[in-house]
């Protein structure tokens, strides 16, 4: 049905004209809104970073997204008709990646970026890109654990060892340290460079730009002014709460009266399936003891911007946290999972794994909340000069 919808639309050909650099951006990445178009937090900022610099920039809504023109933000264009056409083609002849080869190499040609940057970029779209002369970079987000990153599903063997090609991209962008490193030991081998970004999304909140729109919003405000904890929920990896074991329940309703609790659904959550029943699951488990309707919709560095304690199961919420600097306890218990990729954070002491039982755990909370009035937040360029890592490539 994707496909039949797909065909009925027309493509923006005549829309293409030469830019000096093209971004890729899928429906479920823009979780953010600005001035009624849709926002990608990660490939906007990006892109907001290098027009401010200069350089002229284009989108290509991946298929099959539908924000497009004036519903997403910047230029957008779509293409899923010559994507749903050409992919049927190639299906019948098996191979559905040389369909989007096709339209990405016609896309590409009209265009003629010096680079693209996308999320996980797809195998069509890398080998055109390559064919074209043209680097691609992987705008990745979160934290990079040590294990071997070409074991997870999107960058596995059956993708790259198809006809005896790596559809990888040119660079891999990242927020630390730590996540370069481990992808250095992976991919470098394989040509593919590892640049440090930071988090461009959450040092605009840091530096508090008046005439950035969104973040001169300032910080989420509650309507008390008790103490706030931040619980982030994670989405694919557990079930939605379980970043809410009963242990931590118990500890919200005991410290309650005390501080304010504040939830954050990730942003695919509301797409999901399971929010109808995981907006039951909160309203009972919580009931009016926590605010979390208001806060899911909320960008995460404008909610950091505004609480004293973060919590979460393991997510990279605990990297974004630390940038304000403010600790995180973790709700998983395998240290060595954490350790892969947070190691840093927990050397540092900008995060601890919480204890198992509500008592204990309302006594950390008491004993980090003595300690939160003195931690200063970090400066603006806390996450690093990203803009001007960007820029490099382009030199």
């Amino acid at each position: 049905m994707q496909i039949l919808r797909a065909l009925q639309r027309q493509d923006d050909w005549k829309e293409l004209e030469p830019v000096d650099v093209m971004f890729v951006c899928h429906d479920a990445d823009r979780t953010w809104e600005l001035d009624g178009r849709r926002y990608a937090p990660v490939i906007d900022t990006i892109q907001d970073a290098l027009a401010a610099r200069g350089l002229r920039g284009l989108t290509i809504a991946a298929p099959y997204s539908t924000a497009t023109g004036e519903l997403a933000h910047g230029r957008v264009l779509g293409f899923n008709r010559s994507f749903a056409a050409n992919r049927l083609a190639a299906t019948a002849r098996r191979s559905a990646e040389v369909g989007d080869s096709y339209t990405w190499t016609r896309i590409l040609a009209a265009a003629k970026p010096r680079g693209l940057i996308a999320i996980q970029p797809p195998r069509g779209l890398c080998e055109a890109a390559r064919d074209a002369g043209v680097w691609v970079a992987d705008a990745q987000h979160g934290w990079i654990p040590s294990t071997d990153f070409a074991a997870e599903p999107y960058y596995t063997r059956r993708y790259w060892s198809v006809n005896g090609s790596d559809p990888f991209p040119d660079y891999f962008l990242v927020w630390d340290d730590s996540s370069a490193e481990n992808l250095r030991r992976v991919f470098a081998p394989r040509r593919v460079r590892t640049l440090r970004i930071g988090n461009l999304w959450c040092e605009r909140f840091l530096r508090k730009d008046p005439d950035d729109p969104i973040a001169s919003s300032g910080a989420w405000q509650s309507s008390t002014h008790r103490r706030r904890i931040l619980v982030t929920l994670q989405w694919k990896v557990v079930t939605a709460l379980d970043s809410l074991p009963p242990a931590l329940q118990a500890a919200i309703r005991e410290t309650c009266s005390e501080f304010d609790w504040v939830i954050r659904l990730h942003p695919c959550h509301e797409e999901s399936a399971d929010y109808a029943s995981i907006r039951r699951s909160l309203t009972s488990t919580c009931g009016d003891r926590v605010v979390w309707q208001v806060p899911s919709d909320q960008p995460l560095p404008a909610l950091l911007s505004g609480v004293d304690l973060h919590i979460t199961y393991n997510s990279s919420s605990a990297l974004e946290a630390s940038y304000f600097n403010i600790i995180t306890g973790f709700v998983d218990r395998r240290v060595d999972v954490l350790r892969s990729g947070m190691s840093h954070l927990l050397d540092d002491g900008l995060a601890e794994v919480i204890p198992e039982d509500a008592a204990s755990i309302a006594q950390w909370i008491v004993r980090q909340m003595s300690t939160a009035a003195r931690r200063p937040r970090m400066p603006a360029d806390q996450t690093g000069d990203g803009a001007s890592a960007l820029m490099s490539l382009f030199a």
